[in-house]
């Protein structure tokens, strides 16, 4: 019994207006309770529809900026693949002007080949074009002097030769998901008089 004194903690004991002390009062504590007051049914419609308008603004929102982030994302993972593609298909050009030439010397041989690679790599978004008797564009044609072997003349993009045409085309150029890939290799002529 002895241990069982020693080990509990002394109660305080409580006088007779019902705190003990060293206890602050209360304003609260001392008054007495007052019946919570009902409140109006119509306010409480009123504040549950503000709240409900407000919640699905907040939803719509929410809905609106994911859609437009899933778009986002999408465009950016279509433009990396795109990328990518590019790279390899860059690659892939010094094989495809072999193949042509090959192509050109053994068609029966080489000629099946050729289509098929062209066509397996227009599925993937290569697009060959030959500018040929077309308007000279620096922006998308490399142009070499008329009587030499191809060395590139350099030309500042945006100022074309005054009235040049694409007289012959020594290497074809290509697109990849419209951006230009590789520019075509041209001679260019004067353009013909008009009549």
């Amino acid at each position: 019994m002895d241990d069982d004194r020693r080990n509990s903690l002394p109660v305080p004991a409580i006088p007779r207006g019902g705190r003990p002390r060293g206890v602050p009062s209360s304003p609260v504590a001392d008054e007495p309770e007052r019946p919570a007051a009902e409140p109006d049914p119509a306010e409480q419609i009123v504040r549950l529809q503000g709240e409900r308008d407000a919640h699905l603004e907040m939803l719509r929102r929410v809905t609106a900026e994911f859609d437009n982030y899933r778009k986002r994302m999408l465009r950016e993972q279509t433009t990396h693949l795109d990328r990518a593609a590019e790279g390899v298909l860059s690659q892939l050009l010094p094989v495809v002007d072999a193949v042509e030439i090959g192509a050109r010397h053994n068609p029966e041989a080489l000629g099946p080949v050729h289509e098929q690679l062209q066509h397996t790599l227009a599925a993937e978004g290569l697009h060959r074009f030959d500018p040929l008797g077309e308007p000279f564009d620096p922006a998308m044609h490399e142009a070499v002097a008329p009587d030499e072997p191809p060395t590139v003349v350099p030309l500042r993009p945006g100022e074309p030769e005054p009235d040049a045409v694409v007289a012959e085309v020594l290497r074809p150029g290509y697109r990849v998901h419209g951006h230009l890939l590789r520019p075509a290799l041209v001679r260019l002529a004067p353009a013909p008089a008009a009549e």
